[in-house]
């Protein structure tokens, strides 16, 4: 199945598996009829409006399409306009209900009441937070919560609509001047949204969907290289039935086994549901640590994070765990040192790993070895001087993330956190000015 010339999945393996296990847990609040394909709502289905004047009560009616859909009462939430002040950057909101016997509210900006479109998506959106608050409260509390309140909208029908407004573009004419802007809407990119509208129309064996025609360029792309990939392969974590028992009971032995399989989706399923069992974990650990070279970063991240959680690793995975400071995607390097602790093993290795990691050329990285170090009593020579430098150019940058964390190092390195900075910008009243603020910063 994976030869030499097996196809690419055209998707990075992290938002994949995220996908595919994401649809599969949403599909529990969809019908079967809800997944078929002539369910899907294009700009030219007879159920949607067709002239949307934008006033409230043409908005109201689009809010009753989302909520049938759904299956949830437009009489039970409060649907309100909003004002750029009142929501900046924000599409919509969704309020939930703060006691028991209060209403969820939710509201969307104003001048969205001009394109029908774009704010079918921004309702479906925010109708999902109180479907996912409802019937799949566990979720609605998750990290992804945002990402999985994009994505359920595609299961009821919204899936044109949510993938073509990821992306707004603005235009009008003021006497002699034309305005164009472009802005990014949604958590979920158009690509992501091509790949699970190719895993819809692939769990209902269709082909080539009419709707596709719909999709703007790039998510149309995605849809027909994911159809072809999963076509192909059959490379999902899940049965496209949609009948297999989900989530599946892994034993440990198939999570073994899945480490060493050759398809990435598999491994990385594999170190998802290892992440969620620390006994396991150490188990394995010589398993995971071997993926820390894997080819594709997202398997070396997923690797990390599940030897992140074992709480006495392996002298010999700790140090392949180090090794990781030079690998070339900067998300594995950031997140290396939360894992570095004082009473880990081969500690002097660990301290001068993080303190080279201070020179790292991506801030993000260095922020994030400054903040572990602190948790230190003892430090490498030359590590003052290091601080000092990164402090200085965090100053110069005006990094916050960045010199907070290092006058945060600074204050563990020295006593006197403030005589030893000022007397090496003496001559730069700017950065002094800029040190003084911060300090006040972390004092307040």
């Amino acid at each position: 199945m994976f030869g030499l010339f097996s196809p690419k999945c055209p998707l990075p393996v992290g938002w994949k598996v995220w996908s595919e296990r994401r649809f599969r847990d949403l599909c529990s609040l969809a019908s079967a009829a809800d997944l078929r394909s002539e369910n899907m709502l294009t700009p030219e289905s007879a159920e949607l409006p067709r002239d949307f004047d934008g006033s409230e009560q043409a908005v109201a009616e689009l809010f009753e399409i989302v909520c049938r859909r759904m299956g949830l009462d437009p009489e039970d939430i409060d649907l309100e306009p909003g004002t750029e002040e009142q929501m900046p950057g924000a599409g919509g909101l969704y309020f939930g209900p703060e006691e028991e016997w209060s209403r969820p509210r939710i509201q969307y900006r104003d001048e969205l009441a001009g394109d029908a479109h774009q704010l079918l998506a921004v309702l479906a959106h925010e109708a999902a937070h109180e479907l996912l608050r409802q019937r799949m409260p566990d979720v609605y509390l998750d990290d992804d919560m945002e990402n999985c309140t994009d994505l359920l909208p595609v299961l009821f029908g919204f899936g044109v609509f949510m993938a073509n407004a990821t992306l707004r573009e603005v235009s009008f004419t003021e006497g002699r001047m034309y305005h164009w802007s472009l802005s990014r809407s949604g958590y979920l990119t158009s690509e992501v949204y091509g790949y699970v509208l190719a895993l819809l129309a692939w769990t209902q064996r269709d082909d080539r969907p009419e709707w596709r025609s719909w999709l703007r360029p790039d998510a149309r792309e995605m849809l027909a290289a994911g159809l072809k990939y999963l076509r192909k392969t059959d490379d999902c974590v899940f049965d496209r039935s949609l009948d297999d028992t989900w989530p599946k009971p892994f034993s440990d032995h198939q999570l073994e086994a899945a480490l060493d399989d050759r398809s990435s989706s598999r491994q990385m399923n594999a170190l998802i549901e290892i992440r969620e069992r620390p006994n396991v974990a150490a188990a394995l650990q010589s398993r995971v640590a071997g993926l820390l070279q894997h080819s594709q970063p997202d398997i070396r991240l997923a690797a990390m994070e599940v030897l992140g959680i074992i709480e006495d690793p392996a002298p010999g995975t700790f140090v392949r765990l180090l090794e990781c400071e030079y690998d070339d995607d900067v998300r594995v390097r950031r997140l290396l040192p939360q894992f570095i602790l004082p009473e880990c093993s081969e500690r002097e290795f660990a301290e001068a790993a993080l303190v080279r990691m201070l020179n790292d050329a991506d801030t993000t990285v260095a922020a994030s070895a400054a903040a572990s170090l602190t948790r230190f009593s003892e430090f490498p020579d030359g590590t003052l001087a290091t601080a000092t430098d990164l402090a200085v150019r965090a100053l110069a940058r005006n990094d916050e993330p960045l010199a907070v964390a290092c006058l945060k190092l600074l204050s563990c390195l020295t006593d006197d956190v403030a005589t030893w900075v000022e007397s090496r910008l003496a001559d730069d009243t700017e950065l002094l000015m800029s040190f003084r603020y911060y300090r006040r910063l972390l004092d307040e």
